[in-house]
């Protein structure tokens, strides 16, 4: 009788032993994919920021160039550009088949291109931060 007692309670401390090894990797897998998920998050949410500064970069570009078009009366096929010609903001405004990047306070930049003007004036503005890269186009 007292050697059945004793494999009964080396078995139950046994399985007590088990049971905390299984709740403790259940709890280590949900912590591991919790933290995963978070981890993702982050990185989601930075290339969002850096995506966001790119296309506000590339914005500015096309505000400069329509700002020097419709104020200042730049004229792309009277200043001698060819299609796919990059603009150099001035002053003056010419174009050249070299880029310039302009760069923002906050270190986005942006390049101007002039596409064509057949059948209307279009621009690219391509704007980058980081490793982003974002093109807004505008044609009139």
């Amino acid at each position: 009788m007292n050697m059945l007692k004793k494999v009964i309670i080396n078995h139950y401390g046994g399985t007590i032993l088990l049971m905390t090894v299984l709740i403790l990797a259940g709890i280590l897998t949900v912590t591991l994919t919790a933290g995963e998920i978070v981890r993702t998050g982050l990185i989601m949410g930075r290339s969002q920021v850096h995506s966001t500064k790119a296309f506000f970069a590339a914005e500015t570009g096309i505000e400069q160039i329509l700002w020097e078009t419709r104020i200042n009366g730049f004229d792309p096929s009277v200043s001698g550009c060819s299609a796919d010609d990059y603009i150099h903001f001035g002053p003056p405004v010419t174009c050249d088949s070299n880029f310039e990047e302009y760069f923002l306070s906050n270190n986005a930049s942006y390049i101007v291109k002039y596409i064509t003007d057949i059948p209307d004036t279009t621009f690219h503005s391509y704007g980058s931060y980081e490793n982003m890269q974002r093109r807004v186009e505008i044609y009139y």
